[in-house]
């Protein structure tokens, strides 16, 4: 049954909207992250501009980052010092990302580099995960090895007391602007990026990772979700409204499927899913479209 959406100005198919809000909660209850990389690009797919794909897949990086942040809350696995600094530090990727897209924007080719920079980090990040998950079986206690000695001995690194040992404060800052870069360019959270710059780059005690990346997800994804709405008028309600309520159904099974699953399977699924989405977004920027057609004046 198809809608209209208002702000996209195109109709779309209910049923595909769900399923997509659906898929998304899954793979947030599966994996652990926030579902933003998927639902941007599903949306595109549709025929929704990249702008407000971006805005509207933002919303549902609020809600998941929200459901983690309060289970997390209840477990005491958050290091609210550390998610502050991060925090800060993305707000300035976030001011730089919104100068760039809006000189972009300005120039007329915002949407084309969006879709250039999906394609580009999904595939770099899926091509390491499906290297690492394959590298995984040779190695015993790898992850953990990785993550004790990730931080060696610099200046400036401060104890962080919830994570209980000293972290780098230079690469918390570079992995805070990156986050913000990519929240305010892409509209997602990072998840799929910060969770493994935190455990391999900056050298966080696995145990605090979740919760502080849904900390610092939440509430960047409220200033990113606000400019896009405010600033952008690139959020569309009903878009939006029904990705959401899918994905409140979709979280559960996710979680239930997760639980079945061992953690290097679940990073080769998760990377075979990122490529598989890179190779949508390549097909959408390089193959001619089906319906082909010009403009002229008059």
């Amino acid at each position: 049954m198809p809608f209209y959406a208002p702000l996209a100005e195109i109709s779309l198919s209910q049923s595909a909207v769900l399923l997509t809000g659906f898929s998304v909660g899954a793979v947030s209850g599966i994996f652990g992250v926030g579902g933003g990389f998927l639902a941007a690009p599903a949306l595109m797919f549709m025929g929704v501009p990249p702008m407000i794909s971006v805005g509207t897949a933002a919303n549902l990086v609020i809600a998941s980052s929200f459901s983690g942040l309060l289970g997390n809350l209840r477990r005491r696995t958050v290091d609210y010092t550390l998610g502050a600094v991060l925090l800060a530090c993305s707000a300035t990727g976030n001011a730089a990302g919104f100068v760039l897209l809006n000189q972009l924007t300005g120039s007329g080719g915002g949407g084309i580099f969006v879709k250039l920079f999906y394609f580009l980090l999904l595939l770099a990040i899926g091509s390491a995960m499906l290297f690492e998950s394959l590298l995984a079986g040779r190695r015993h206690g790898g992850e953990a090895a990785q993550a004790a000695g990730a931080a060696p001995a610099v200046r400036w690194a401060p104890v962080f007391r919830m994570s209980g040992k000293p972290l780098p404060l230079p690469r918390i800052a570079a992995t805070g602007v990156a986050v913000g870069l990519l929240s305010a360019m892409l509209g997602v959270g990072g998840g799929f990026f910060v969770i493994p710059a935190m455990i391999y780059f900056i050298g966080v005690p696995a145990k605090m990772v979740v919760g502080t990346t849904a900390f610092l997800t939440f509430f960047s994804s409220l200033f990113v979700t606000a400019t896009y709405a405010i600033g952008y008028q690139a959020v569309d309600p009903v878009t939006a409204v029904l990705l959401v309520i899918a994905s409140a159904f979709g979280a559960p099974a996710g979680l239930a499927i997760g639980k079945r699953l061992n953690a290097e399977r679940m990073r080769l699924l998760l990377a075979l899913l990122i490529l598989a989405v890179a190779a949508n977004m390549a097909a959408s920027l390089f193959l001619a479209p089906e319906n082909q057609y010009l403009l002229q004046d008059g």
